[in-house]
């Protein structure tokens, strides 16, 4: 089970390591993914590498299997999984579009914030004492 720090190069670190400690025929979990972010592209990115099937995922549990050596049917991926696996690129872009809109309203906080700081300083210029102070600065450049 590959279920500790959620950020990429850890999961698809883990990933790799326990791999090769795996028996064929054997399978690895992976928590979190299709939730989190980067959880998901490091097993999308770990099934890249790897000789590994995807098998099954359910809530948030993403089963992949080690192929390779002999099997027996029962340590054969199962069919509804590999329906599945071809979700994956819909989830992909499900978790794409929710950091798309993530951002989104981070920028529009970011625009509304800005937008609010030069309304401030376009008071502040049409103040009685920002005009008086560069009149000021107009006087001391004359002398």
């Amino acid at each position: 089970m590959v279920d500790a720090n959620h950020a990429y190069d850890y999961v698809l670190g883990g990933a790799l390591n326990s791999w090769r400690l795996l028996s064929p025929g054997g399978f690895i979990a992976f928590h979190d993914y299709g939730y989190v972010e980067e959880t998901t592209r490091a097993v999308e990115e770990f099934l890249r590498q790897s000789s590994g099937v995807f098998v099954e995922s359910a809530s948030s549990l993403a089963v992949v299997q080690k192929t390779g050596g002999r099997q027996d049917d029962s340590s054969r991926p199962l069919r509804a999984g590999l329906r599945n696996h071809m979700l994956n690129p819909l989830r992909s872009a499900e978790l794409e579009l929710k950091t798309a809109k993530r951002e989104l309203g981070a920028a529009e906080d970011e625009l509304d914030r800005l937008r609010q700081i030069e309304a401030e300083w376009k008071a502040v210029e049409n103040s009685t004492t920002w005009r008086m102070l560069n009149r000021l600065r107009r006087f001391r450049r004359l002398f």
